[in-house]
C-alpha cells in the first residue's frame, strides 16, 4: 500500500469550505477541533479560563508575524487551505493548516 499524504485541517474548514485534494493518493487528514467523544460541560468556560489556557508566547509570535505557516496564501496553489491557517491546540501549541503536496 502506498504511503498516505498527511494533511492538517480544522472543523471550520471541513464544515464550511471543504478541502481540495489531489485524487491520485491515499490521504491521512488530522482535523483540529474534533473530539472522538463529545463531552458536555455544565457551563461554558469563562473568558478568563480560556485566556489562561493560551500560551501568550505562541499567539503573540503569530500576531507579530515572526512565525507563519508555509501555505497561508490560497491564491498561490489551489490545494492550499482556504481559511485562516492557524489553530491553538488544547496544549497551547500553534498549529498551521497544511497539505502535503509532494
Amino acid at each position: 500500500m502506498a504511503t498516505a499524504k498527511k494533511h492538517i485541517s480544522n472543523l471550520s474548514e471541513m464544515k464550511d469550505v471543504g478541502i481540495l485534494l489531489p485524487t491520485n493518493a491515499f490521504h491521512d487528514i488530522r482535523v483540529l477541533g474534533a473530539q472522538r467523544i463529545a463531552r458536555q460541560r455544565e457551563l461554558p468556560p469563562s473568558k478568563e479560563e480560556l485566556a489562561a489556557a493560551i500560551k501568550d508566547s505562541n499567539l503573540s509570535a503569530y500576531q507579530q508575524s515572526s512565525v507563519q505557516g508555509t501555505q497561508e496564501d490560497p491564491q498561490a496553489n489551489e490545494f492550499h487551505p482556504q481559511v485562516p491557517s492557524y489553530d491553538l491546540t488544547t496544549d497551547g501549541e500553534l498549529v498551521f493548516l497544511e497539505r502535503e503536496l509532494e
